[in-house]
């Protein structure tokens, strides 16, 4: 369309219009050679403005009807900017009552701003030797499942997850406006006494869930669970425990690695099912 054109590309238009005697394929050529980064009109365009200069003597778009737009404004751009700007983690209906402006109208400044919605990922906190950690396990694993390619046949992974009650981080109305993408990440400690849910996955099947209140599983299995009481759960879902491995919270497989796993305080040392 016309109206996309500047008032110099559309008297270059005209020109090459009456000079080339109507002829797209010159006007074309002409129009690129001229204006490389501009997308060239289609013809219906091109006689669209040249009646409207025939009929005004101006190449300039009319007045357009209706009411004028007065809320986007610069200075109501640089409002809302600076606004989001000093408090990303502001609500629009908070900054729509600070800045006078209706809800719409700020949904129509933010996306002028290229302003977005981002929340922030839970994610559990690491120490620095983790990464490390992370590792060495793939390593050791990938060398035991050469050696054993049955090795996770016979492993229940298990895991927990702590359904918090107190409303610690709520996602949802945790949101942060800008024009890129900041990675907000809200880092959180794990494990800490609520009600926990627990439950295990092997390669025939899911184990629990199980519900617990207090202390999370690899405290009880130290401290005062009975692990007979468990392997009766676990039982339940193998025809036999021999030669299966129970691993908590991403310890390591087998006792023979034992002292090697056990120096990193932060995972428990497995146990073995048929040794309880």
């Amino acid at each position: 369309m016309s109206r996309f054109l500047t008032k110099e590309e559309r008297i270059f238009l005209l020109k090459q219009w009456w000079t080339s005697g109507k002829t797209s394929r010159i006007i074309k050529a002409a129009f690129q050679a001229e204006f490389p980064d501009t997308k060239f009109p289609i013809r219906q365009a091109i006689y669209q403005l040249a009646r409207k200069f025939d009929d005004t003597g101006s190449v300039e778009d009319a007045p357009r009807r209706g009411r004028p737009a007065t809320i986007r404004t610069e200075e109501n751009m640089q409002r809302v900017s600076e606004t989001f700007l000093l408090n990303p983690r502001t609500s629009q209906r908070r900054a729509s009552l600070d800045l006078g402006i209706s809800r719409r109208s700020l949904d129509r400044l933010m996306r002028d701003l290229n302003l977005k919605p981002y929340k922030p990922r839970l994610l559990q906190a690491l120490n620095e030797d983790d990464p490390d950690r992370r590792m060495e396990f793939c390593e050791w694993i990938l060398v035991s499942t050469e050696e054993d390619p049955t090795l996770l046949d016979r492993i229940l992974w298990t895991d927990e997850a702590i359904c918090q009650i107190n409303g610690r981080v709520n996602r949802h109305n945790c949101v942060y406006w800008s024009d890129t993408n900041p990675h907000l990440i809200i880092e959180q400690e794990l494990n800490v006494p609520q009600v926990i849910v627990w439950g295990g996955i092997w390669s025939n099947g899911v184990v629990g869930p199980y519900f617990f209140e207090g202390k999370s599983i690899p405290t009880m299995i130290k401290d005062d669970f009975d692990l007979a009481e468990f392997k009766k759960v676990v039982t339940a879902a193998f025809e036999s425990t021999n030669g299966y491995r129970f691993v908590v919270d991403g310890t390591q497989l087998d006792l023979e690695h034992e002292d090697q796993f056990n120096e990193q305080k932060k995972i428990d040392p497995v146990q073995d099912l048929d040794q309880s």
